[in-house]
């Protein structure tokens, strides 16, 4: 696959490149870290606001169960993806994001399209250039939605027991927590995934596992969005 590096740095996340490459018959951008892509977007403008990633499309699960969203706090912004669908499809809701890493944040404007929003929409997303668990647990703010998305590279962030207790209690009534965890469903794959599973079980009354693309092996490490909550989940 032809790749087009058209920008790369050394970050405190490791070397960040900007690729415009082919991604099945579409042309993308792809934002990545040592390597591992972090994001991505369509290079062609009438799909700009899409979601190239299924695990992404699959957040939406969060407004089948509760439509009335109007507060989401998304730890780990990125190349802004999915703030920027986000805007655009729920008109009436605002989006928090916590992205660490400064370079970041700069490449989703100057790469990423941050930068083209309508002014109703940028006046919806809320960026903070700071760790989101500390910034939760500070916070007088409860959130309807929760996602975590963080990764450094290939290394996810805050899927344990203490950052789990932190978002729970950042949570309004009836608040779900969505997490993207790398891992099988079953198998010896699913060891870490399960771990993390018990942690959320221990601070949410109701949690389900909704793999990103179904037609994948159970026993194959994928994205699995681990979708928690008190309230009963569909």
């Amino acid at each position: 696959m032809t790749e087009n590096v058209i920008y790369k740095k050394k970050t405190n996340s490791g070397l960040l490149q900007v690729v415009d490459t082919m991604y099945g018959d579409d042309a993308v951008c792809f934002l990545k870290i040592n390597d591992s892509i972090q994001s991505a977007m369509y290079l062609d403008t009438s799909k700009k606001y899409d979601l190239v990633f299924p695990y992404m499309q699959r957040f939406s699960y969060a407004f089948h169960v509760n439509p009335m969203i109007q507060k989401t706090f998304l730890i780990g912004g990125g190349g802004f993806a999915y703030p920027k669908y986000y805007v655009h499809a729920y008109e009436n809701a605002e989006i928090t994001v916590s992205e660490i890493d400064t370079d970041m944040i700069s490449a989703a404007f100057r790469y990423f399209a941050l930068r083209d929003l309508a002014p109703s929409e940028t006046s919806r997303v809320h960026i903070l250039n700071q760790d989101g668990f500390l910034v939760l647990k500070e916070s007088k703010v409860h959130y309807d939605l929760i996602i975590n998305d963080a990764f450094v590279g290939k290394k996810e962030k805050g899927r344990d027991e203490m950052c789990t207790e932190i978002v729970h209690n950042a949570l309004g009534e009836n608040g779900i927590y969505i997490v993207n965890v790398s891992t099988a469903m079953r198998g010896p794959f699913a060891k870490r995934g399960n771990a993390f599973r018990k942690a959320l079980q221990k601070y949410f009354k109701h949690t389900v596992l909704l793999a990103a693309e179904e037609e994948r092996s159970p026993y194959e490490k994928q994205n699995v969005l681990m979708i928690s909550s008190d309230m009963e989940l569909l």
